[in-house]
């Protein structure tokens, strides 16, 4: 731990958390971690002025995501304590210019928003979040296939509900959503229709949003939409098949009366059909492509 110091240079601080990194992946290392004040030390060190402590992030982010993945740690007294490292996080997904760093801090905004715990952090830091959101959302249209899935994943994780009721939840979500960028849903529709390995993740991100009626509305004002989404011409697995027939089924649940009968008929009829069938629910998307 006394490798932990913002006044020593960037090599011994380095050598230090490569072995950090490690130890906080285990549950009693992470006790024995946490009494010897390294997060402490960490923390300051992120939050210094120091221009070599930026070069330290990706592996303070690394250790981050270790304690976030730990069932035994309440992440919202560790926020609590160190704030600083959601901080850190939120601050390099938007201005980090290193991709892989940003890729790293995205993978942590995905896991704090698969825990109740990392929820309520989310919601306590809602402005940031939402500028997070708007920065990934913008970035989705343009990445790698894998960057995108990651992306998609984590922001699925963001927007799920979780089995316990969260208050404000709904209403936080709904400004989280009006930060996306403006083509995003249109966007994801086109990947859950042809987007072959990114359907699965664009269909699981449709299926979390449809939970919230902001979510419902922003899908029907997409043109062509349910065409495209009954269309079984793209799904190449059983994978992609089942992701598919799962937010159809949703939407079958969501929408009742909210849409008009022709499209309630071949909702229903592709979940009648089941997953794995092959027949052309409705021919006219042949002509569009």
């Amino acid at each position: 731990s006394s490798g932990i110091n913002a006044e020593w240079p960037l090599r011994p601080g380095m050598v230090a958390l490569e072995s950090i990194v490690r130890l906080s992946d285990s549950a009693k290392a992470f006790v024995t971690l946490n009494n010897l004040g390294v997060f402490k030390g960490l923390a300051r060190w992120i939050s210094s002025d120091i221009p070599d402590a930026m070069y330290t992030v990706p592996s303070v982010v690394k250790v981050y995501a270790n304690v976030c993945q730990k069932p035994g740690v309440s992440l919202t007294q560790f926020d609590e304590t160190y704030p600083e490292y959601f901080k850190c996080v939120c601050r390099f997904i938007s201005n980090c210019p290193d991709p892989s760093v940003q890729d790293i801090c995205t993978d942590v905004f995905g896991i704090l928003g698969s825990r109740l715990d990392g929820k309520e952090i989310l919601l306590r830091n809602s402005a940031a979040v939402g500028e997070v959101i708007r920065v990934v959302t913008e970035r989705l249209v343009c990445g790698t296939s894998e960057k995108k899935r990651n992306w998609i994943n984590a922001l699925s994780n963001v927007f799920g509900k979780p089995a316990v009721f969260l208050p404000d939840l709904a209403n936080v979500s709904e400004e989280w959503f009006n930060c996306c960028h403006n083509g995003l849903i249109g966007y994801v529709v086109k990947m859950a229709h042809s987007g072959l390995d990114l359907i699965v993740p664009a269909c699981n991100f449709l299926n979390t949003l449809i939970q919230y009626k902001f979510g419902v509305d922003a899908l029907m004002n997409v043109p062509g939409w349910c065409e495209k989404l009954v269309d079984r011409r793209h799904l190449k697995s059983t994978e992609a098949e089942a992701a598919r027939y799962t937010l159809i089924t949703a939407l079958c649940n969501a929408l009742s009366d909210e849409v008009n009968n022709e499209v309630l008929i071949q909702l229903n009829t592709y979940v009648r059909e089941g997953p794995k069938s092959r027949t052309l629910t409705n021919p006219r998307i042949a002509l569009e492509d």
